[in-house]
């Protein structure tokens, strides 16, 4: 029983006793999308007599955990975005802190001397309150004056050190040094991220790595000698996960790489091939080519999307104006050195 607000006794339905275990077994199911259609079946398997709470928390306490911090640019940030993408199709869950993981992964940077310092200060914080640490990245990459491994010099404790863009190296360091036990159940299950993978910045834009490395050898950049020369991924690659990217909800695509400019200069511009008809590879081609995938998602969606992106032909404006201004650095420069009383 109890009283309303008049003072009168009313009757109160009475409930039965709550089950912690139950609850906490439908709240960890119920609650995460990832989990729906497994919850609704080991529910009625519950109800039948076949499943035990106690076993099926027991086993999801046991799930690998792995913390992840994301150092740097844009392009180390798809980097990391690749890896916990793998990492969250192969089961493995992720940690907020580093004490709560059963491993820490660092992606470094190695650009400036406080971007080396930010590294090797959070490396040092993961080793003390974790202790198994795998560093990927920039500053992975870098060696010392005696050609050792910086990053293993400095802190000699890490698992494993890779460099940048090596998602397959990271994952079998992983797999080394922290095995996921095999799940007949949610190894099955594709993951809730959909095809776009998973995401670190907000729904409504991403970032769209073209290419990696740069042919340029500026005396004051670290970076040709950590991601080496310029390699430009195949552009139906590229508008493939555009198209991904589009379908996943994004409205904005930030296009990065090293030398974004030069992308398709390493294979000579050659034609790729997406939706079964060839596009040249080269900035003219892909904005091109970009816009129609966003304005194509964004009738897909049936409402009105604005695309943030430079028209095509400012595109082409742009790179002919630098083209020209380049030849014409050139001419002078030949002039000069034919004739240097000119």
């Amino acid at each position: 029983t109890g009283l309303s607000r008049r003072g009168s006794r009313v009757r109160v339905p009475s409930t039965p006793p709550i089950d912690k275990e139950k609850r906490a077994f439908e709240a960890r199911f119920f609650f995460l999308p990832l989990y729906w259609p497994i919850g609704n079946g080991l529910m009625r398997a519950r109800q039948a007599g076949m499943v035990n709470y106690s076993e099926v928390t027991a086993e999801m306490s046991n799930i690998p955990k792995v913390a992840f911090a994301s150092l740097g640019c844009p392009k180390a940030l798809t980097d990391s975005e690749l890896i916990l993408t793998q990492l969250s199709a192969e089961g493995y869950q992720t940690s907020k802190t580093f004490e709560g993981a059963d491993l820490v992964i660092v992606n470094t940077c190695g650009f400036i001397d406080e971007a080396v310092k930010e590294s090797l200060d959070t490396i040092g914080d993961a080793l003390a309150e974790n202790g198994k640490v795998i560093v990927t990245g920039c500053l992975g990459a870098r060696a010392n004056e005696d050609g050792g491994n910086f990053v293993q010099q400095a802190h000699p404790k890490v698992l494993a050190v890779t460099g940048p863009h090596a998602a397959q190296e990271v994952m079998d360091a992983v797999h080394r040094h922290l095995p996921k036990p095999h799940d007949p159940f949610l190894d099955l299950v594709p993951g809730a991220f959909g095809d776009a993978g998973i995401k670190l910045t907000p729904r409504h834009y991403a970032y769209l790595k073209i290419s990696e490395g740069c042919n340029h050898r500026c005396t004051f950049c670290i970076i040709p000698s950590m991601r080496g020369d310029l390699v430009s991924r195949p552009i139906g690659e590229v508008l493939a996960e555009a198209k991904r990217l589009a379908d996943a909800g994004v409205k904005e695509l930030l296009v990065i790489s090293q030398d974004t400019s030069a992308y398709g200069v390493d294979v000579k511009h050659r034609s790729g091939f997406h939706n079964g008809e060839p596009v040249k590879t080269s900035m003219v081609g892909l904005c091109e080519q970009l816009v129609e995938v966003l304005e194509q998602c964004a009738a897909a969606r049936h409402h009105d999307a604005m695309i943030h992106d430079i028209s095509c032909q400012l595109w082409r404006r742009l790179l002919e104006r630098s083209l020209d201004r380049i030849n014409d650095l050139e001419n002078r420069l030949i002039e000069r050195l034919t004739d240097p009383f000119a």
